[in-house]
């Protein structure tokens, strides 16, 4: 049977309750790619979880960890090649970027947010593409803005601007006093970030043929405790 097929007849839900895989699931291998943390002891917990989940699942699951500025390219090379990892960790817009290559992950999405109280506001944006969940919301960080308080008295501005509007109507009048603002949209990592907000997920393998030992992506996500 294969992985979809067998997330579709199941459900995460059977799963968690009964606290095991399916028979027909033993023997299913999980191969994640993520980014190596910025925290290293978040590696070493999930290096650990590894087996547990692993157990719980009935399938070997196994991650692999990258540089950042890898993820891309491994995931491109999985799409044109129809194999690779069956999760790779995907950041801001890329479930946008790799659409087509995806596969629906709403019945594990959904659940969960409901549980959960829901997602933030930016994941539908960022992770849900025409209506489906294309990847796992999995975290989410905002980034600090410096900024001289005193400069934005003199132009009458009493609070940071709280829309790209404002922003740019702050930036002009701050220009006009010769003192510009500088906003980088390239990071470090040479990746686009137009948003101080930054979303992360975790999404299904390419949807090319892929051989029935490998997992669904449902069981892909229930692999993260």
């Amino acid at each position: 049977m294969e992985r979809r097929a067998f997330i579709k007849l199941t459900g995460i839900a059977g799963i968690l309750a009964a606290h095991r895989a399916p028979a027909f699931a033993q023997g299913t291998k999980l191969h994640i790619v993520r980014w190596v943390d910025f925290i290293p002891e978040a590696d070493v917990e999930l290096k650990r979880q590894a087996p547990e989940a692993s157990k719980a699942l009935g399938a070997e699951v196994t991650f692999e960890f990258i540089n950042a500025n890898d993820l891309q390219p491994r995931i491109t090379a999985a799409i044109q090649s129809g194999t690779g990892a069956d999760i790779i960790q995907m950041l801001w817009n890329w479930p946008h970027l790799y659409a087509n290559a995806l596969v629906d992950v709403s019945d594990v999405a959904e659940p969960i947010g409901k549980s959960q109280g829901g997602f933030y506001d930016i994941f539908s944006a960022s992770a849900k593409v025409g209506g489906k969940w294309l990847s796992m919301p999995h975290g989410v960080g905002a980034n600090a803005v410096a900024y001289r308080r005193s400069w934005l008295n003199e132009i009458g501005v009493k609070e940071f601007p709280k829309t790209w509007d404002e922003y740019r109507d702050v930036g002009k009048k701050l220009k006009a006093k010769g003192k510009p603002v500088g906003q980088a949209l390239v990071t470090a990592s040479a990746i686009r970030r137009p948003s101080p907000t930054r979303s992360s997920g975790i999404s299904a393998a390419p949807r090319s043929t892929r051989p029935a030992r490998k997992s669904s992506s449902t069981a892909r996500a229930r692999s993260r405790p």
